[in-house]
């Protein structure tokens, strides 16, 4: 699993496709568990509050009407801002 996880960091940092395709579906898991568990929120039902709990560039990430990347083989998500979306996550 860790290696799976590990893959999807590399893809997702490497290019938009496997960003959004891959990497993202598991954050938008992880941040909805985690919003129904510790604050009783839903990601796609509560979203002022979602987006309020998990900061812009989380929010960015996973929201539900988030677009596939027009250029799919455009640069992924660098790690400065993979770092922000963890540590939002992290908080809630």
């Amino acid at each position: 699993m860790l290696a799976r996880l590990e893959q999807e960091v590399a893809l997702g940092s490497a290019g938009s496709f496997d960003l959004h395709h891959q990497l993202r579906p598991r954050l938008r898991r992880l941040a909805g568990e985690l919003l129904t568990a510790r604050r009783r929120l839903s990601l796609d039902g509560d979203t002022e509050k979602a987006r309020e709990v998990l900061g812009e560039d989380a929010w960015q990430l996973v929201r539900s009407d988030r677009l596939p990347p027009e250029d799919r083989l455009a640069r992924g998500i660098g790690p400065e801002a993979l770092g922000r979306v963890v540590t939002s996550l992290e908080r809630i």
